[in-house]
Order: structure tokens, then C-alpha cells, then sequence
């Protein structure tokens, strides 16, 4: 990652959050798969209420503008990376 030290904070950033956003997502898919394969049918209201609270956790992390942010930041030393790079490819979300 040489061509991306002076901004690796803001990038690790960026990773962080993508990282826990991708936890929520997934955290929610699990749920999903229980209430479909093994949940009771008295569960479902709460379960609902549970998915849609870590969807909506997601969104609201993933539509925060420090996200926009780090991007705009990032920008320009994507441009200097290799297109297919983990970090290019991060950047370019």
C-alpha cells in the first residue's frame, strides 16, 4: 500500500467502516435465514423488528457523510493505483 501512505488513516478508515457495515448486513442475513429455515411463527414480529433495526443501522452507517468524505479524499490516489487493487476496487465502493 506505498502509494497510499499519506492517506492509509483515512483509508483504514473507510475499510473499518465498510467492515462493520458488511457485519450488520450479514448479522441481518442470518436472522433472515433462521425466521425462514427454524423460527417459530409466534417470533416474527420481534424478528422483523430485529432485521429491520440492523438494515437500517447499515444504511444509516453506509449513508453517512464521513463515508462521502473519505471517498472524495480518497479519490485521487485511487487513481494512481492498479484498477484491479484491493485498495482501487475498496475506493471505488
Amino acid at each position: 500500500m506505498s502509494t497510499l501512505s499519506p492517506c492509509e488513516p483515512k483509508y483504514l478508515e473507510l475499510k473499518n467502516s465498510l467492515i462493520q457495515i458488511r457485519d450488520l448486513e450479514d448479522a441481518a442475513s442470518v436472522l433472515n435465514w433462521d425466521q425462514t429455515t427454524y423460527m417459530p411463527t409466534g417470533g416474527t414480529s420481534a424478528r422483523g423488528r430485529q432485521i429491520a433495526t440492523l438494515k437500517e443501522l447499515a444504511h444509516e452507517k453506509f449513508t453517512d457523510p464521513s463515508i462521502g468524505q473519505f471517498l472524495e479524499d480518497l479519490r485521487p490516489y485511487e487513481q494512481n493505483l492498479p484498477y484491479d487493487s484491493t485498495e482501487a476496487s475498496l475506493i471505488r465502493v
